[in-house]
């Protein structure tokens, strides 16, 4: 039922304000707004507008994609074409973002993967190499 997830996402807006978790702050103004979107466009509004606020001060891009991409819905919906498409490439450009930044992410640690592999078996040789010089020096003296 959509008047009780506005209820509730309203009751942990109230209680997050307390906590000062802004990640989840936004992520429920976002989801608020979406609720709102169909019922009051005007609450729907005030509410991606504090979340993008808050998601852009505290840099979560997640939620920020989210809300940009609400936005091109809500422009969209009013008929404003030109202020949809502008929240549809911001939504663009940020998803590319993310998708980057995990991307490149993945390959530093496949790097640090290898590398460590790597070490692991140098160690090893210089391990095995250490034990036959021991048994040697062992053997001949």
């Amino acid at each position: 039922n959509q008047d009780l997830a506005i209820k509730e996402f309203t009751l942990c807006l109230d209680y997050l304000k307390g906590l000062r978790n802004l990640h989840i702050y936004s992520s429920t103004l976002y989801h608020l707004a979406k609720l709102h979107l169909d019922k009051d466009n005007n609450l729907a509004l005030e509410y991606l507008e504090q979340a993008e606020s808050t998601a852009t001060e505290f840099k979560v891009k997640r939620v920020l994609r989210d809300i940009y991409e609400l936005y091109s819905e809500y422009y969209y919906a009013k008929g404003d074409l030109a202020k949809s498409l502008d929240y549809k490439n911001r939504f663009i450009v940020l998803k590319d973002s993310i998708f980057n930044e995990k991307m490149a992410n993945n390959l530093r640690q496949l790097q640090l993967s290898n590398l460590k592999k790597e070490s692991d078996e140098v160690i090893q040789r210089q391990q095995n190499k250490i034990v036959k010089s021991s048994q040697l020096t062992f053997l001949f003296s």
